[in-house]
């Protein structure tokens, strides 16, 4: 999802872009999500976080604070596999910068060396994509974020609360 659409205060397009509104100061806010398949389906994961966490080049940081989190829910929950000789680990990424680089493929190399997972496979979704699972949900995503408008930060964590409860997804 593109990070504009939910910097905060969120306006449609015709306000936002009226001569009146040109010098106003906007708070940028992230959303990443993630989706995992395990044992029992699908779980949704959403993280949001502003740009002062780690700033703007918090890319590759960010993607493997997000996989970690992942991880240690299923992991608190017991949906992490636990056979003695096959523990595989299948990541889909953004076909982006942020996720194709050298740490995000470390911390692969270290979930196998610290045996949590026998095998980690790292796959890019192709360029342009629109038909996969995550790209729904961040539709869903937009369709909500269009609905329900952030006019302040004090109501980013009613819009939380709604995207958590549709979504039936984990907050971070």
């Amino acid at each position: 999802m593109d990070h504009g659409k939910l910097d905060s205060p969120l306006w449609n397009s015709a306000t936002r872009w009226d001569k009146s509104h040109k010098d106003l100061k906007y708070f940028p806010v992230h959303l990443m999500g993630a989706l995992s398949f395990g044992f029992d389906g699908l779980s949704r994961h959403l993280f949001f976080h502003d740009t002062l966490l780690g700033g703007e080049t918090a890319g590759m940081n960010g993607t493997v604070e997000y996989v970690l989190r992942v991880l240690t829910h299923l992991k608190a929950h017991s949906k992490l596999p636990n056979h003695p000789t096959k523990r595989e680990l299948h990541l889909q990424f953004d076909n982006c910068g942020d996720n194709k680089n050298w740490l995000v493929l470390g911390f692969a190399q270290l979930l196998v060396t610290s045996r949590l997972f026998t095998a980690v496979t790292v796959d890019f979704l192709p360029v342009g994509h629109t038909h996969e699972n995550i790209d729904q949900m961040f539709r869903t995503v937009a369709g909500i974020v269009r609905h329900d408008k952030v006019s302040t930060m004090n109501t980013l964590p009613k819009l939380m609360g709604v995207l958590q409860a549709k979504l039936k997804a984990v907050q971070w």
